[in-house]
C-alpha cells in the first residue's frame, strides 16, 4: 500500500494499492469507508497476538488477566475486549 487518503467530510478513506504487471507499476484506488478501516484494523489486532488469558480461580472464569511479553499487546487485547471481542482462551 502506498497512500491512504481520508475525505473529512465523508469519512470515506482510499487506498492507492501498487499492482505490478507486466514488469510495470501502476496503481489503482480502492473506496472504503473509515468505520470499516477502524473495524478492520480492531479485528486485525484482536487475533495477531501473542497474549495468553489467564484464570486466577480455576472455577471463576468470570476473572480473567492476560499475560504477554510486551504490555502493548495486552492494552491492544484489553482494547478489543472493550469493544466486545473477548479473549477466551488461546491453544
Amino acid at each position: 500500500m502506498n497512500d491512504i487518503i481520508i475525505d473529512e467530510e465523508t469519512g470515506e478513506t482510499t487506498f492507492v494499492v501498487a499492482e505490478q504487471a507486466a514488469g510495470s507499476r501502476k496503481g489503482r484506488k480502492v473506496r472504503r469507508e473509515q468505520q470499516n478501516v477502524v473495524r478492520d484494523t480492531i479485528t486485525a489486532l484482536a487475533l495477531c497476538h501473542n497474549v495468553t488469558p489467564v484464570y486466577p480461580d480455576e472455577h471463576d472464569k468470570t476473572i480473567r488477566e492476560f499475560q504477554a511479553s510486551s504490555p502493548d499487546e495486552i492494552a491492544l487485547v484489553r482494547f478489543a475486549d472493550s469493544l466486545g471481542m473477548k479473549l477466551i482462551e488461546r491453544d
